[in-house]
């Protein structure tokens, strides 16, 4: 839930994040899903629990394909964000970006271009 969060925020917000922050969150999905398959693989539960007399294997079947419904999605945000991140800076710079949100290379860049522009108006 974490990293689909900062995924949101990151798309929200991209002149904000950049390129290398970006990629370690579809790193970060990829290690959430071998998780989450390793975690299908060791949580089977085969056997039922008879001791209530089988009322337990009704939720565990909902709740275990909501897990699969759930793990899919995430398999299909993690194809997007990839995808998204091999795009980053077309991204980026299709946004509006406000001075204050330049990143300092950014802002040093701007100087310097306003400086050199200044000092040819004077000569």
């Amino acid at each position: 839930m974490t990293v689909c969060t900062l995924g949101f925020y990151f798309l929200s917000f991209p002149e904000n994040v950049r390129r290398s922050q970006f990629r370690m969150l579809v790193l970060l999905i990829g290690v959430s899903i071998c998780q989450d398959g390793l975690w299908f693989i060791l949580n089977r539960d085969a056997e039922d629990d008879d001791d209530d007399g089988g009322v337990e294997r009704s939720v565990k079947s909902f709740a275990r394909k909501v897990s699969y419904i759930s793990f899919a999605w995430r398999i299909l945000v993690a194809i997007v964000l990839w995808k998204d991140s091999l795009d980053f800076i077309a991204i980026v710079k299709a946004k509006n970006v406000d001075t204050d949100a330049l990143s300092l290379e950014q802002r040093v860049n701007n100087i310097i271009y306003e400086h050199r522009n200044g000092e040819n108006e004077f000569n």
